[in-house]
Order: structure tokens, then sequence, then C-alpha cells
């Protein structure tokens, strides 16, 4: 009788904070942000149970998934916001993944690339055979052979045939070219010459040939840069190379701080995090890192020395707020859910052990 009686016991424990969770959400961890503590809530809100979560963030309050090869967007609450009308109606492409941005998202029919807003209605018709992502107000297209940038009422702005449509990337398999911090890192078609242009197509800033193999845009003032054989670090809007090229990853900085790795093999490549100074602030002791956003950064342990969680959240002190070892990424009952790396606009999809299996829901941070 004393076991069932502490059996039901548990199982209305369980059940209350379940009911609890599922009401309010409940309290995962707290950190200190812009000298405030915020607080890491975790809400049960998505209402369906998918095949597959692509790798996404929120954008704009929407969050881009992928079903049986379809890609469909989900609210905050994780209610369907946006869904394919047929078949051949698909959000973007693998590479690069397409997320709203200012308000808009590229989508593909038949072959041809157009603009949807968040209410899931065409705001630019399908006459792209290559987008990329809004940024600042503009996007890079293709149409008829013209590149350049188009604005939000989907005229072009910037038409310039010498750019390169996609140029080399260290991060993904292509990049093409947007806007950040009111300049656009592009590579020209004739010489490979990497160049900064501005939003009236003027060339500011250009690169001898051989100087630079990679450029990456300004983000908080600050491009990553690359030369094969020697490494990578980052120049300012002048050009000067302020941080040396003494690493073989060097990400972009977000919130003052840029994830970082000194080897190229896969087995000794360690990342950390630097300022802006290049002053080692985090240890470079993770298998993998992901950009700080909203106060926090994903990490993957593993790195050297071992660490006693394999995933979680950090905080700017290095320190483990939110351990992944009931939230992120499973794989059960033949189906696979990828969790966010990244906070945006303060919300993060997650899975998370209960005692009724995995269930889909959100971590939000709350300041």
């Amino acid at each position: 009788m004393g076991k069932k009686l502490l059996f039901a016991a548990i199982l209305c424990a369980s059940l209350l904070s379940l009911i609890l969770a599922l009401r309010g959400g409940t309290t995962v961890g707290t950190f200190e942000i812009d000298g405030a503590t915020a607080s890491v809530v975790w809400r049960v809100r998505p209402k369906h149970s998918w095949d597959v979560f692509s790798h996404s963030v929120f954008r704009d309050g929407l969050f881009r998934l992928e079903v049986r090869g379809k890609f469909y967007f989900i609210d905050k609450d994780g209610n369907m916001a946006i869904e394919p009308e047929h078949d051949e109606h698909r959000f973007g492409r693998p590479f690069p993944v397409m997320q709203f941005s200012d308000g808009l998202v590229a989508v593909e029919l038949n072959g041809k690339f157009g603009f949807i807003d968040t209410q899931g209605n065409v705001a630019i018709p399908f006459e792209y055979s290559i987008a990329s992502d809004f940024s600042e107000g503009l996007c890079f297209v293709v149409k008829d052979n013209k590149k350049g940038f188009i604005d939000k009422a989907g005229d072009m702005v910037i038409i310039d045939s010498s750019i390169k449509s996609m140029h080399y990337s260290l991060f993904s398999l292509y990049e093409i070219p947007e806007f950040s911090e009111g300049l656009a890192s592009i590579q020209l078609e004739e010489n490979d010459k990497w160049c900064f242009i501005d939003k009236t197509g003027e060339i500011v800033m250009s690169f001898e040939s051989n100087e630079y193999d990679y450029v990456g845009n300004f983000s908080e003032g600050l491009a990553n840069v690359y030369k094969t054989g020697i490494g990578m670090g980052y120049i300012d809007k002048t050009g000067e190379l302020v941080i040396p090229m003494e690493y073989q990853t060097a990400h972009a900085f977000s919130e003052g701080l840029a994830q970082v790795s000194k080897s190229s093999h896969p087995a000794s490549s360690y990342y950390g995090f630097i300022d802006k100074n290049g002053e080692i602030v985090i240890p470079l002791i993770y298998s993998r890192a992901w950009p700080f956003s909203g106060g926090l950064a994903y990490v993957k342990g593993g790195g050297n020395p071992p660490l006693s969680s394999d995933d979680g959240f950090i905080d700017k002190t290095g320190k483990i707020i939110i351990p992944l070892d009931s939230y992120g990424r499973y794989s059960f009952s033949g189906r696979l859910a990828f969790g966010s790396t990244t906070f945006s606009e303060g919300l993060a999809l997650m899975s998370k052990r209960t005692i009724f299996g995995y269930r889909y829901g959100i971590l939000e941070i709350v300041q």
C-alpha cells in the first residue's frame, strides 16, 4: 500500500508540474544581462506534432519548420501561421535557409522566387531566379540575367552585373550578398576581388586580388577576413587589420563577443569567445559554439578539458545557465527533432523530456 501511495503522490506532483508548465511556464534558469536579472522560462506551446523541425530561429514572430520536405511557419504560440498552398510552393531551399526578415520571406514557386508577407500574401511577384533574405530594407536578386538589389516594393535600386551572385564562404556552401551596417561585402566576377559597396552601389572599400580569400560583412564595426595558409582575423571600417589572423575559424561579432577556434583539425578544434580587443574572455574548450543572443550562447561540450554537460546555453562569464540534458535535440520513435541553437526575439524552440515522452515547447527570455 505504501508503494502505491508513493507512486500516486509522484504521479500527482508530475501532473501538477505539467499543468503549471502548460499554463504559465516554468523558470529553468536566471542570469545577469546589462546589469539586470533575466529569467529563462519554459512554455509548452506548440499544438501540433511534427515529423521534423528544421534548424531555424524566430524572425518577425514566426518560426520556419520542415515537415516531409515542405516548409511551414508557426507563431510563438505554436499555431500554424503560414503553410504551402500546393505541392510546388516551397519556402526557399536548404542553402541558404530563408527566413522572415523585414517582414518578408523568399518563396519558390515553379522555379521562380517571389516574396510573401507575414500574413502569407504575395508581396513581390515570382520572377527571380535567385533571391536571398532582406537585410536593412534591401535584397540581392537575379532576374533575366540582371543582378542587383531590390527594395521592399520590388524596385531594382542597385543594378551591377559585376557582382558574383554566390560567393565563396567559409561557413556554408555559399553566401549571397547582403547589407549589414550600411555596407555589403561582394566579390567581383572578373578578378575575384573583394569589395564593400554602400546602398547607392558605390564601392567604398576594395582589396587587392591576393589580399584576402574571404571577407565577411561588418558586424558591430568589425568584419572577419581569411587568407589561405595564414588564418582569420578582423578588420575595421577603414580596412585596417585590428585583430590578427591567428584563428582558423572566426565568426561575426554578436553582443560584443565572437566565437573562434585555433585549430583546423576537427579532433582538436575547440571553440571559445573573444572580445573586440581580441582578448579571449571564454576559454576555447567547446567542440562547437554559436553566437550570443539575448545574453546567452549555445555550446556543445566534449572539448578540452571534458565538460560536465554535453550541451547548454552559457552566459557571458561561461557559466551554463540551461544545461541541455533534458532540452534540445533527440531522436525518438523514428522522428528527428531539431531545437534552436540561438535565441532570437528572446525565443528558442526546443524539445523536452517529460513523463509522457518528448514535448515541443519554447524557451523564452523574460526581463
